[in-house]
């Protein structure tokens, strides 16, 4: 099969698992826990440990897809990895939702489809990043960076919204900040252990900087956007260090862009 068959297997049979796991309410089992000092409750249901399961075989599916091309044969499995954790988020995060919505038939049917098409993008746009002289690479590139930092911002303006202590709060943040490191920093099927040094790095400082933002009471839009910014300040300086794009000009855009980004969530703290 070639390139479009296998991604249309992948996405159909994803779909057909997500609609599996959610369509039916099932008990759940709630865990109830003071870590340090904040109580935490984890409500785990059988749709969750379902939607996990059609992660997982989402990770094996975006490897059948993107072995059509012969760079990601012969990458080692280190490097393939890192190409399936956006579309595992994408599972995870649309089963989540479909539990949510799925009293609302046109809704969750509008999610579903929703969801077949943003990982037929997510995995395609993978596919189109493995060769770096691809001349589509640039701009599949830009997609997804750009649905990373979006995934980013909701995470962390949600993280930031429940206003748990900080102890708990940086290490949220902190495993979310590697994962989505270790997709931005990925560059073609190379093995380079710089990017698991980096993203370790970028993790340690966003977890950082949740420390001084717990005692800043604003919104979770301007919380979640000021991590946001630091996080993209990060990763996009070491993308294109490891691109071999880093210059003057390079950072004189990345500040621009930084300032103006503060200014707007400046505006929206005080108007």
């Amino acid at each position: 099969m070639n390139r479009y068959e296998r991604l249309s297997v992948v996405v159909s049979l994803t779909l057909l698992g997500l609609a599996i796991a959610t369509i039916y309410e099932a008990p759940g089992w709630v865990i109830a826990a003071t870590i340090l000092g904040s109580p935490v409750e984890i409500l785990i249901s059988a749709n969750l440990m379902v939607g996990a399961v059609v992660a997982l075989l989402v990770a094996a599916g975006t490897d059948y897809a993107l072995r059509e091309h012969p760079l990601y044969r012969r990458a080692p499995r280190s490097s393939a990895a890192l190409f399936w954790i956006l579309p595992m988020i994408v599972t995870l995060v649309s089963s989540g939702l479909l539990v949510r919505v799925r009293d609302e038939t046109l809704l969750w049917l509008g999610v579903l489809l929703g969801t077949g098409l943003v990982l037929a993008l997510v995995i395609y746009a993978e596919l189109r990043t493995i060769d770096l002289d691809d001349p589509e690479g640039v701009r599949a590139r830009l997609f997804l960076n750009v649905f990373t930092y979006f995934l980013a911002f909701t995470y962390f303006a949600q993280i930031y919204g429940l206003r748990v202590r900080t102890a708990l709060a940086a290490p949220l943040v902190m495993i979310a900040a590697m994962i989505f490191s270790l997709t931005l920093l990925r560059i073609g099927t190379a093995r380079d252990a710089r990017v698991w040094l980096y993203s370790a790095l970028i993790a340690f400082v966003m977890g950082e900087l949740v420390w001084p933002m717990t005692y800043w009471r604003v919104s979770a839009l301007v919380g979640g956007g000021v991590l946001t910014i630091g996080f993209y300040l990060l990763t996009g300086i070491s993308q294109q260090y490891f691109l071999q794009r880093l210059s003057r000009q390079t950072l004189i855009e990345y500040a621009t862009v930084v300032f103006i980004s503060l200014v707007a969530l400046s505006v929206r703290l005080f108007t």
